[in-house]
């Protein structure tokens, strides 16, 4: 699914997180403030339909209430990112039915959400797509984000009609959608030199699949040919933050082994061997938990840190 590196901790990103929605869950707000969210949402699917098409069914709606009908078990990943809504709409070709377009359209409640969702569903084969404020397509879906919506657009098959189809929809929901001037928090953490910009993801709960890390960003670096992962997470204020160190700790030490500490820059960094040569490595700035993952070459611990130090002191 999305963009990963084979070793023992990475291979559990494999898996679903463990959304625990009700840790998670947005302040409620009331049915007026739903409705007018969910009508503004359904509004951006309303008048799409491409041509040559036919919209097989009302728009449907769905909240935080009925979400699971649509979406199933996928639905505690999008309430774990304060997901609003879903605006559901299908269409299908004129004189051949089988051949149908679904558009599943989210509001996430904020940039972050939306991106969130979109980068962990985000798969590690796709191609780029300029929609919105970021986007990718696999060889029949369109997927992109923008503000704090999330579209998914399905195609049925890769056939010329079918795709054309998904083309101008996503054009057109992309120019009706609008654009946020709010950048994700962490996405201006990583330092350029051997970043991949499409592996940025955002984590709300259990990242690097730990039930510890909280509001996580993580991304993957080439450096010297060898691969590692980068992450940083916020947490509530300084001392909670040495709390999640002390449980990265913790982790290495119930895990991993070769378990040791060394300074860079003043700053104490524990790093550990997380099997088959690979290894993690956890610092606290302030109240950020920053380190590494799946990093071979212990020579470089020093420059990923610094890097960090360097964008966590900017504003």
């Amino acid at each position: 699914m999305t963009i990963r590196l084979a070793i023992p901790l990475f291979l559990l990103l494999i898996l679903a997180p463990a959304v625990r929605a009700a840790e998670t869950a947005a302040p409620p707000q009331d049915a007026a403030w739903e409705q007018a969210r969910m009508d503004t949402l359904a509004g951006f699917v309303t008048d799409i339909t491409p041509p040559g098409f036919t919209q097989t069914g009302p728009i449907a709606r769905y909240t935080t209430a009925n979400l699971y009908d649509k979406i199933n078990g996928r639905s505690e990943l999008y309430n774990s990112y304060d997901v609003v809504g879903l605006a559901f709409v299908s269409f299908a070709l004129e004189g051949a039915p089988e051949k149908f377009i679904d558009i599943f359209l989210y509001d996430l409640r904020t940039p972050l959400g939306a991106f969130g969702a979109y980068s962990v569903e985000r798969w590690s084969d796709s191609k780029p797509l300029e929609l919105g404020q970021g986007g990718y397509r696999t060889d029949k879906d369109h997927f992109f984000w923008t503000a704090e919506y999330y579209a998914n657009i399905f195609g049925v098959d890769d056939s010329a009609a079918v795709q054309e189809a998904c083309v101008y929809l996503g054009k057109k929901l992309a120019g009706r959608l609008p654009k946020s001037e709010e950048i994700p928090w962490g996405m201006k953490l990583f330092a350029p030199e051997g970043l991949s910009t499409e592996s940025i993801q955002y984590f709300s709960i259990d990242g690097l699949s730990l039930d510890f890390m909280v509001r996580t960003f993580s991304a993957r670096y080439t450096q010297g040919g060898e691969e590692y992962q980068v992450f940083v997470s916020q947490s509530d204020d300084d001392k909670a933050a040495q709390a999640v160190r002390d449980q990265f700790a913790g982790y290495l030490k119930s895990y991993g082994s070769d378990v040791t500490e060394r300074s860079v820059e003043g700053t104490q960094v524990i790093c550990g061997d997380t099997g088959g040569g690979y290894h993690d490595g956890v610092f606290v700035q302030g109240r950020y938990v920053a380190g590494f993952s799946a990093l071979k070459d212990l020579a470089l611990v020093d420059t990923i840190v610094k890097r960090l130090q360097e964008k966590l002191k900017q504003p």
